[in-house]
């Protein structure tokens, strides 16, 4: 999309997405989009936190193909970790990746956000902007899975010349942990125990994906219900899970 016309949308759409959480404030609570996360935006960013009453903003995992640790978005991290507005990522592909069989899905939007997850670790972003909350899509992707694959390399960078690890303060899956993944896997009970083993009761969102999907939109939503209720856990624990945890995101605390 040319530019101009991202400019001129972006406040449209968050007007639009204010506007309904208005007409329904017992049903939504209004999170803002930035479609690009530059220094040119803040001004919509802090708009959309001090007119709209929006409490966090959407954004996607790469833009146009640069990632999300490129200096540019610097500004941007700068203010959501000032301000500690929570961000929630989705995936945004990048690569060539197949829709046959609906590949870029099933696989694609998965990978793409643990790309995004790794180089804002590996960067540095998180280490020096200790106050962000972001919440990646599908429970944070690949990074419960194969946690230890990437501490293990981490660890033996050294034999690894060209990855261009920069070194960090503290173990690299300490800043993993901060991520909040949400309970969106399709009912996966396995993968949701994979991921509750990593990030913990506090760093779990309820989620539901889009309103759309079998059964009228209601069976992936059951199925994140079904996650939670099929886990032997605390009932302090699912309380935090299904809402506490992101109440107390959005009310910056």
């Amino acid at each position: 999309m040319p530019p101009e016309s991202i400019k001129q949308l972006t406040p449209l759409a968050n007007d639009a997405i204010a506007e309904a959480a208005n007409q329904f404030p017992d049903r939504f609570i209004p999170v803002g989009h930035l479609a690009v996360p530059t220094e040119e935006y803040l001004p919509e960013f802090e708009r959309c936190i001090k007119k709209l009453g929006m409490v966090g903003f959407h954004i996607v995992s790469n833009i146009d193909g640069k990632p999300l640790d490129a200096p540019e978005f610097r500004p941007f991290w700068a203010m959501a970790n000032a301000t500690k507005a929570p961000i929630w990522l989705h995936p945004q592909l990048q690569q060539d990746w197949s829709q046959q069989f609906i590949l870029d899905k099933i696989f694609g939007w998965v990978y793409e956000t643990s790309i995004a997850l790794a180089r804002l670790v590996f960067s540095g972003i998180m280490e020096e902007y200790p106050d962000l909350r972001i919440i990646p899509h599908h429970m944070g992707a690949m990074v419960p899975h194969f946690s230890e694959r990437i501490k293990g390399f981490y660890d033996a960078r050294a034999i690894f010349p060209r990855s261009m690890f920069p070194p960090l303060a503290r173990d690299p899956l300490d800043y993993f942990r901060r991520f909040y993944g949400d309970t969106v896997l399709n009912g996966a009970v396995h993968a949701f125990k994979c991921g509750y083993e990593f990030f913990g009761p506090e760093h779990i969102i309820f989620g539901t994906d889009y309103p759309f999907g079998p059964e009228q939109g209601e069976a992936w939503m059951a199925g994140a219900l079904h996650q939670i209720k099929m886990v032997d856990l605390p009932q302090a624990e699912k309380d935090m899970i299904m809402a506490g945890n992101l109440m107390r995101l959005i009310e910056r605390r």
